[in-house]
């Protein structure tokens, strides 16, 4: 089976451009895991392509395509594709960049591992997605979407309240405000920033955790993973903690199995992200769902006795798996740590 891998920072396609710091971290630590993992399957053949300033994964027989400019990467994408049995794509929802790469390869009948458009663009798209929520009356944050300039001089909600970009990834570009003298700053200067269109809302209490499975691309069948505590340094991202053990757990269990049937097409590695009450008094608040490998897939390789390819790859024969009886803390830069 010939594989092609692609992660959209580590590929090429900003070449020449900075990288963003944190993203690029992320994105590199889940690239160079799921190679590795994926190498180890029987009868795999690995493609792959690199930017020119980074340095791909040390795996045997892996096959990279140098690129120095984002034309290149492009045609690659595409030529690499078309020639491949499966491809596998990690890209942020930023700016549409995922949805864009998962409709290329419908088109060109390649996206059997991968979630469909109409998945991609309903869970990427952070307004739908809230729309869905509201239809399915999953409890979620109060939503606004501020589509056209201007800016507006003051928010629809009470302070503190979030201001995000409508397709975003993660918290990257997303502004926590807390008083009015915050949002006329904000609003100032808001045409410079990766924003628009942009929402604004509420901000939910509760402790930041995802709960996330690997749906089998032939039988569609979930294989559900520990439910993980994501950690902050204020709204940078700093990784995780797997797994977690809080209140209403059966409870988030049944959220996340009526979030998968809420949105029909979802394939391979998926993450939800959650907001949970630690004492267990108000129930889950749903804020995301990630249609793509997320950087908590470090922790669970890491936690897994057993590789996850089989399940990624729609294997038919799959071996036991099991978990070590330990946790694991994890960060973006694709450090994991076992505690006992």
């Amino acid at each position: 089976m010939k594989l092609y891998v692609t992660e959209y920072l580590c590929s090429g396609a900003c070449a020449g451009s900075p990288f963003p710091d944190s993203l690029l971290d992320e994105g590199r630590a889940m690239w160079a895991a799921l190679l590795c993992d994926l190498q180890a399957a029987d009868g795999v053949e690995l493609v792959t392509t690199c930017d020119t300033r980074l340095q791909p994964p040390a795996i045997p027989e892996l096959q990279v395509h140098w690129v120095d400019n984002p034309a290149k990467e492009r045609d690659l994408f595409e030529q690499l594709a078309q020639v491949a049995d499966g491809v596998i794509v990690i890209a942020p929802e930023l700016e549409g960049v995922l949805e864009r790469r998962v409709n290329l390869l419908r088109d060109w009948g390649k996206g059997q591992l991968m979630s469909t458009p109409s998945a991609v663009a309903v869970t990427a798209d952070k307004w739908k997605f809230h729309q869905l929520c509201r239809r399915e009356s999953f409890r979620c944050p109060d939503t606004w979407l501020l589509a056209d300039d201007p800016f507006p001089a003051a928010p629809p909600c009470d302070f503190p309240c979030l201001v995000k970009p409508r397709l975003g990834a993660g918290t990257t570009a997303t502004y926590r405000v807390s008083s009015q003298s915050e949002w006329e700053s904000l609003r100032s200067r808001h045409a410079e920033l990766v924003l628009w269109p942009a929402l604004v809302q509420t901000f939910e209490q509760g402790v930041p955790h995802s709960i996330c499975c690997i749906i089998d691309p032939q039988a569609g069948v979930p294989l559900w993973l520990p439910l993980g505590q994501q950690c902050y340094a204020g709204l940078t991202y700093t990784g995780g903690l797997i797994p977690s053990h809080v209140p209403r757990n059966r409870e988030i269990h049944n959220l996340a199995c009526a979030i998968l049937a809420a949105i029909p097409g979802l394939k391979g590695y998926i993450g939800i992200d959650l907001l949970v009450d630690p004492l267990g008094q108000a129930p889950p608040v749903v804020l995301e769902v990630n249609p793509r490998l997320t950087t908590s897939y470090l922790g669970y390789r890491t936690l897994a006795t057993t590789s996850f390819a089989p399940w990624i790859l729609g294997h038919e024969n799959k071996p036991e798996l099991n978990w070590y009886p330990h946790g694991v803390r994890f960060d973006t830069h694709g450090q994991t740590t076992l505690s006992r």
